[in-house]
């Protein structure tokens, strides 16, 4: 058990080191004469520009109406075939004022905007037009450090279970290494997750028909019968829940119609 921590206790010491230590020049002797202070004719100055691969997620968010909901479904349908993109969810309703269809569509990055534009010259009003980006280069290259990291501590796991011959050190190595698999998977999950996200852009789009009806007089006529019929059943409602007072007055009107009669003879 001894030898284990102390086995331990360097993959996590060599692990740190190796996060903090940079790449070590080598000992040139342009180097050893501009650290004694005596410049070489033929020193160029280190430079530390490089390029990075930006990722981004794009999402939007469109909301217009169009002329024709079917005609304007087919359009869309036929422009992401164009430009390689793909529909994840459709849905349809309807109201009393208006058809309305929604998407969520998949856009390769480089097309995002294109086909965005496009959409938008097919609707005659635009409600809602938002169009975000995110940067999560610094998130992705984080994690791809983390996880060559976990993924150099497996290795030295491995070297250690395959060393050892004491039971009680093989069952605590197995115990961390089955840790840091767990984190390497959950690791190597958001790094998938990210580069789908990066890759294919997401469109919130909603389209809808404003429909054209013609007052119908008799659907009128309809309406407001029912209306009455139910304000009717309402009032007879009413009624039955104050029978007891009803009863109430009728006795009491009754008994006095009869005394008065009975006050004037």
């Amino acid at each position: 058990m001894k030898n284990l921590i102390i086995s331990l206790s360097m993959i996590l010491v060599s692990c740190s080191q190796t996060q903090k230590e940079g790449v070590a020049l080598p000992e040139t002797a342009e180097k050893k004469e501009m650290i004694a202070g005596k410049p070489a004719a033929s020193y160029v100055a280190p430079t530390n520009e490089f390029s990075i691969d930006r990722k981004l997620i794009k999402e939007g968010f469109i909301t217009m109406e169009v002329k024709n909901l079917q005609n304007s479904r087919s359009e869309i349908k036929k422009l992401t075939t164009e430009f390689n993109a793909y529909i994840s969810n459709e849905s349809q309703s309807e109201n009393e004022t208006r058809n309305e269809a929604n998407f969520t569509i998949r856009i390769p990055f480089n097309s995002y905007e294109k086909v965005c534009e496009a959409i938008i010259t097919k609707g005659v009003k635009i409600d809602v037009s938002n169009l975000t980006a995110v940067d999560i280069t610094e998130e992705f290259i984080d994690i791809e450090a983390r996880l060559k990291t976990k993924k150099a501590l497996e290795s030295r796991y491995l070297g250690l279970l395959s060393q050892t011959k004491n039971v009680s050190e093989i069952i605590n190595i197995e115990s961390e290494l089955e840790k840091v698999r767990s984190d390497i998977e959950s690791m190597e999950s958001r790094i998938k997750l990210l580069g789908n996200q990066s890759s294919y852009s997401t469109l919130q789009l909603t389209i809808y028909e404003i429909k054209n009806e013609s007052p119908n007089i008799w659907r009128g006529v309809g309406q407001a019968l029912a209306g009455g019929w139910m304000a009717m059943m309402k009032f007879a409602l009413i009624l039955i829940r104050l029978w007891p007072v009803l009863i109430g007055l009728v006795v009491i009107l009754y008994f006095g119609k009869k005394r008065f009669r009975n006050q004037n003879k």
